[in-house]
């Protein structure tokens, strides 16, 4: 039922609510009656972006060197599609500053600088001269230091701005909530270019809206979640009357509804249900996240190569400022320069422990200048008599507002080092050395040491079914943390080799199928089937992407 209404003055001048009620004549409308009518959405899956929004989901990253896209691919109600139907894209964007700032409860840096009062408290020692004591006293001392804050959209009253002017408003999940439900930018898209089945949204790298300077719409570990939409028209029986007038000379005329009328469909919305955002809702569009990829590894002098001496090389790299964390890879098939079979997977941390400074200087008849270099190490532990090939990541990482971990990795050069010919031996000494005995011992080496103890070589091999199964990654985490993964073949068939005694984790992941991890106790040569779910929700099937030396879990 569609009905408006009309007033209209017909005497008197005067606008208040008494002589309008009283000198006013209301006429009613005439009602029409519009059958109701159905709008089927158009059917599609996305390339670029993801609603697995709580997997590892390739299609979830973007980084500086692909421009942006969304790919539709539509599949089903393409007759909906007429000359006036259009595609509306909104787009949302949660900012790094912001996102890091209340993940980790951390003031993050910004342009305005405020003064905040600091106490730090210290203790003292006094000598007192009459009585010869030493005493301690603890002394407060309130000092004002400059920090850096970022400003939140949230207001506080003038209450508490004037009992606490010198506090920075910090930002809160509330601030985040804000940026989901607020599209950056909207994208008006006509369908009537779309020829094929295959739509491709390609995002500018500026955004500017009316009144304000362009700003960069994709910056370095930001969020977007661009939410879908249809815009249609619908036909209105253009005999409906609406309203009815009086003209100045007193006829009475009456108006028609407008035709066609205009309509948007709505997604119905979603909320994250697990993390540190949890209970946030968003719109249900396809999710992904943007990075600027970290610089390349430089391996330095000097640096493992050929034939050395020692199983236990110490590997150095600069140009590893800008990354969050460290990859060192190892690979005993030297012609597997991909690192596609079996690597062994060593995380560095980004901490002191992993970092030292070398000082250059250069110096002229003139002049002298010095610069400093940061230079990470790591040493690996390597099987004897082995030849291998080796290299370095750096890597940028960002856990989601989904609490999912991604992460973008730039690798070194490889670099291929043959281990000492020799094989390992290991010795316990040990030295009676107790108060409650009176002999003085000396140093011995054990019976069980004096030959060298062969290490266990245990195998794990086995087989992935479900249906087809080639390609499935089989990854290995051993008792020392470091890990190591290999793919199945054609016939869903995984060995590794060369294991110590032990308690292990296999992981095991494959495309459109739901993750098996179990804990694996080695003490012999251990055979496994594993029988892993198809999940029926996918939608999608694609493997993972590798852009030259960059690699987007």
């Amino acid at each position: 039922m569609i009905e408006k209404k009309s007033i209209q003055e017909t005497t008197g001048t005067e606008r208040n609510v008494a002589q309008s009620f009283y000198q006013n004549i209301f006429y009613n409308v005439n009602n029409g009656v519009v059958s109701p009518f159905v709008f089927d959405i158009p059917m599609y899956t996305t390339v670029g972006g993801t609603k697995d929004y709580y997997l590892q989901d390739p299609r979830s990253i973007f980084t500086n060197l692909v421009k942006p896209f969304i790919r539709f691919d539509f599949s089903a109600n393409t007759a909906s599609f007429g000359p006036t139907v259009k595609l509306k894209h909104d787009i949302y964007r949660v900012s790094w500053d912001l996102f890091s700032s209340v993940q980790s409860g951390y003031k993050a840096k910004s342009n305005e600088s405020i003064e905040m009062e600091d106490e730090t408290i210290e203790t003292i020692e006094e000598f007192d001269e009459s009585t010869g004591e030493t005493k301690r006293k603890t002394i407060t001392r309130t000092l004002n230091k400059v920090s850096n804050v970022v400003k939140s959209d949230r207001k506080t009253s003038d209450k508490e701005a004037g009992k606490d002017s010198h506090k920075a408003v910090m930002p809160t999940i509330a601030d985040i909530q804000a940026q989901l439900g607020a599209p950056i930018v909207t994208i008006t898209a006509e369908t009537s270019a779309i020829t094929t089945n295959i739509y491709d949204l390609e995002i500018s790298q500026f955004t500017k809206n009316l009144g304000e300077y362009k700003t960069e719409l994709f910056q370095d570990r930001d969020q977007y979640i661009i939410d879908t939409n249809f815009i249609f028209e619908i036909d209105v029986n253009p005999s409906l009357f609406d309203y009815q007038t009086i003209d100045e000379d007193g006829t009475i005329t009456g108006g028609t509804y407008d035709s066609p009328v205009t309509a948007v469909t709505e997604s119905s919305g979603s909320t994250i249900t697990g993390g540190t955002f949890q209970g946030l809702e968003f719109k249900g569009g396809d999710y992904f996240s943007f990075f600027e990829v970290p610089d390349k590894p430089m391996l330095e002098y000097p640096t493992p190569e050929g034939q050395i001496e020692t199983f236990t090389p110490e590997i150095f790299w600069t140009n590893g400022e800008g990354a969050d964390e460290y990859m060192v890879q190892v690979n005993y098939n030297t012609g597997d320069t991909g690192f596609t079979g079996t690597v062994f997977t060593y995380i560095v941390p980004k901490s002191d422990d992993y970092k030292e400074v070398a000082m250059s200087k250069t110096k002229d008849t003139t002049s002298e200048f010095s610069t400093d270099k940061t230079i990470r190490k790591y040493q690996l532990s390597l099987k004897t008599n082995k030849c291998l090939i080796y290299r370095v990541g750096n890597v940028k990482v960002l856990k989601n507002l989904f609490d999912v971990k991604q992460s973008v990795v730039t690798f070194s050069d490889n670099k291929t080092i043959c281990t000492q010919v020799e094989p390992i031996k290991t010795f316990v000494r040990t030295e009676s050395d107790s108060p409650w005995t009176s002999e003085i011992a000396g140093l011995g080496v054990p019976p069980s040491l004096e030959n060298e103890s062969p290490l266990a070589e245990y195998s794990l091999s086995g087989v992935v079914s479900g249906s087809t199964v080639s390609g499935a990654t089989m990854q290995l985490i051993y008792p020392n943390a470091s890990f190591v993964t290999t793919p199945t073949d054609a016939t869903g068939y995984f060995e590794f080799n060369d294991l110590e005694e032990g308690t292990y984790t296999l992981n095991t992941t494959y495309r459109g199928y739901a993750g098996d991890s179990r804990v694996v106790a080695i003490n012999a040569d251990t055979s496994l089937f594993i029988e892993i779910q198809i999940k029926w929700d996918n939608t999608y099937d694609i493997w993972a992407i590798k852009e030259s030396d960059i690699i987007k879990y």
